[in-house]
């Protein structure tokens, strides 16, 4: 049985040929549960861009002030997350995130992405 193994910050995600003995002994990779692109008025980017969980957890996701992403990972829920930026409004969206059963990696857990762009006003 062949078995390609990709390892991300630790953990490692079993592709194929996975039986439960392996199952056991990997942690299941966070999924992405919310990728979002925010930039200024103009659809350009936004210096000191930030985006807060306020729920269901309080963190602070670091994002790609160039291309404006940012990547909140986590399971399927209700997230309540901030945006924002220097010099720029805040804005505050729910986002529902459906969680789905895969089984291909060994019954983790994984989630629908959900899909959020906005642009943040001046103050």
């Amino acid at each position: 049985m062949h078995r390609s193994r990709i390892s991300a910050a630790g953990l490692a995600l079993l592709l194929a040929g996975c039986d439960m003995a392996d199952c056991v002994a990997m942690p299941c990779p966070l999924p992405t549960a919310v990728e979002a692109v925010v930039t200024n008025a103009a659809g350009g980017p936004l210096p000191g861009l930030f985006v807060d969980v306020v729920a269901p957890f309080t963190t602070r996701v670091s994002c790609d002030a160039t291309t404006g992403r940012c990547v909140v990972p986590g399971n399927g829920g209700n997230y309540t997350l901030r945006f924002g930026a220097t010099g720029h409004q805040t804005v505050e969206r729910r986002v529902s995130v459906a969680r789905i059963r895969a089984t291909m990696d060994c019954g983790c857990d994984a989630v629908t992405t959900q899909q959020v762009s906005l642009s943040l006003l001046p103050l």
